[in-house]
């Protein structure tokens, strides 16, 4: 009877070994793929986060993200405002996404790393695109061939191209480049800096359409006075103010959609439609209480506004 017993016992034993190691397994598989899963979802979020937060603080502002990347990444991608992680997880393949406030650019070196199991600590900046909007850009060094809010010629003359116009006064520019206009202190109003490099303080009426010197003041500019400032390879004459006033030359393609000179909310406004001026809300919803109109492509000029990031504008 004894041995009888412990035959049985062996076998219940056995029943239930057979049972529950595999729920055993189970429960230890899931549990790691929700690990993973937690660790996508977390990866993204904190990046969008981090990219809303440099968005909204201006041009010139970098901040780094510490994510933490499962095993099992197929591929990271960014399209337009969305970071993206695909995952291999529960036996099939899961997007896992978030949507930013900003464009999104991203370095294929960082997306090319993020396929891979760790812990990273990724760059991330805004920078003002060719085509003159704010973007924020995922994983930049210098020499990734973006010239960043954080990077200039100074620093990064692989990025930067120091060139003219680039809104930038760089060192090796005086007032014949309209980079550099408004900067002279030296100078009253009415004056500027002579071009020819004597150091004196000239008239503007001085400097006129045919003298071969390119001012960019009104009359002689790119598309007032072509013959002291012809249009570069690889540059076109684009408006510089909302009044169209000033002209400037732009390494691009192509103009802007809005002159550089506009800055905020109240100037898109009256850029780009009958408007008398512009105020950032925090709602769309606000424009209309207060007999305003939204519009959308405002908005990055009310990034970091503390009283919204909605740009309404009024008649």
């Amino acid at each position: 009877m004894k041995g009888q017993s412990s035959l049985e016992y062996i076998m219940l034993l056995g029943i239930i070994l057979v049972v529950t190691i595999p729920l055993f397994y189970y429960g230890i598989s899931s549990s790691n793929e929700l690990i993973r899963q937690n660790q996508a979802e977390d990866s993204v979020k904190t990046i969008v986060n981090t990219a809303d937060n440099v968005y909204a603080s201006g041009l010139g502002t970098r901040k780094i993200a510490t994510i933490t990347i499962p095993s099992g990444i197929n591929s990271a991608s960014v399209s337009e405002n969305k970071f993206i992680l695909n995952l291999s997880i529960f036996s099939g393949n899961s997007e896992f996404l978030d949507i930013s406030k900003a464009t999104l650019i991203a370095t294929n070196d960082l997306l090319d790393r993020l396929k891979n199991k760790g812990t990273f600590h990724v760059s991330v900046e805004n920078f003002k695109d060719s085509d003159g909007k704010i973007k924020v850009l995922l994983g930049g060094y210098c020499g990734d061939n973006i010239c960043s809010g954080t990077e200039n010629p100074e620093i990064c003359n692989i990025d930067c191209d120091s060139f003219c116009p680039d809104l930038i006064c760089d060192q090796d520019e005086d007032c014949s480049c309209s980079d550099c206009y408004g900067q002279q202190s030296i100078c009253q109003s009415s004056k500027i800096c002579d071009p020819s490099g004597s150091g004196q303080c000239v008239d503007t009426t001085i400097l006129q359409c045919g003298d071969k010197i390119c001012t960019g003041l009104v009359g002689d500019n790119c598309n007032d006075c072509p013959g002291d400032c012809p249009i570069a390879e690889g540059y076109v004459c684009c408006p510089y103010d909302p009044e169209q006033q000033y002209y400037v030359l732009w390494k691009a393609s192509s103009c802007p959609e809005v002159p550089p000179s506009v800055s905020n909310c109240g100037d898109y406004c009256v850029y780009t439609g009958s408007y008398d001026n512009g105020w950032c809300r925090q709602s769309p919803a606000q424009c209309t209480v207060n007999n305003e109109f939204y519009k959308s492509g405002g908005d990055q000029y009310c990034s970091g506004s503390p009283t919204g990031d909605k740009c309404c504008c009024k008649t």
